[in-house]
């Protein structure tokens, strides 16, 4: 993908090692997980309430032993261990109050117990972000990622995670956002910001250290742009997010890879 304007900055990399370990995750032994890159219970702008409402189904004919990692600012908190009975599903109106009696954003780890004999079979994970205010109920489904959903790396095959539509204008903002799933290791993600021509109009990075999640405020207006992400890690997951200032209603635009070519 082809972009104009000014170049921010050059990094050169120079590998020492042939090859590259991998980095293990927080869940790394478990048999099924998935990550939710975007949870809330806290305070926003206008007056809202953000919370998380999270619906897990077993539908396997044993009990189902789950374990949950919270990506916080300050790093990892938990495991915390919830078993859901088998053929049931179970919802938490408030999962990061629930589960870990926490205030704040962050991104949440989903996972088997590793040390359960069912640690391979399947479960069904939906999530919404919502808020109630005087107009109603306004929710953002939140995609439930796996290992294929990591973005981009430095390392990888030329292309790029980009996610589209980001819009922030006098009633609508946006925020970026990124969490490293990776047990011992530091992300460096850098998100670029290009407008509807593909002029670069904003640029930040983030330097997530294990089991980090962070979020950070787009401060430029910007009509349908889109972000490119590039990250040092291999289990990092990030987010573009809109948000309606009049309603607090917000739409994720999750990353998608591509492959670019300069053609």
């Amino acid at each position: 993908m082809q972009r104009h304007g000014i170049v921010v900055g050059v990094l050169t990399l120079v590998l020492a090692l042939p090859v590259l370990a991998a980095e293990p995750s927080l869940a790394d032994s478990a048999g099924i997980s998935y990550v939710l890159p975007s949870c809330a219970n806290a305070s926003g702008l206008f007056g809202a309430y953000y919370k998380t409402r999270l619906t897990l189904l077993n539908p396997n004919g044993g009990t189902l032993a789950l374990l949950f990692y919270l990506l916080s600012p300050s790093g990892p908190l938990g495991p915390v261990s919830y078993t859901v009975p088998a053929t049931s599903s179970v919802t938490f109106d408030n999962a990061l109050q629930d589960l870990f009696s926490y205030t704040g954003g962050g991104g949440l780890v989903i996972y088997t117990d590793p040390s359960t004999p069912n640690r391979g079979d399947q479960f069904v994970v939906s999530a919404q972000v919502y808020v109630e205010g005087p107009n109603g109920l306004y929710t953002t489904p939140i995609p439930a990622m796996t290992a294929g959903d990591q973005i981009h790396t430095s390392f990888d095959t030329p292309g790029e995670s980009v996610s589209v539509g980001v819009q922030v204008d006098a009633q609508n903002r946006a925020n970026v956002a990124c969490a490293n799933d990776a047990s011992t290791s530091t992300s460096v993600v850098t998100a670029t910001l290009h407008d509807n021509s593909g002029v670069q109009v904003w640029q930040t990075t983030m330097t997530l250290g294990p089991g980090v999640w962070q979020q950070v405020p787009v401060p430029v207006n910007v009509e349908r742009g889109s972000i490119s992400w590039v990250a040092t890690g291999f289990i990092t997951y990030c987010y573009a997010v809109n948000v309606n200032d009049t309603s607090n209603d917000g739409t994720l635009l999750p990353p998608t890879a591509v492959t670019t070519s300069s053609r």
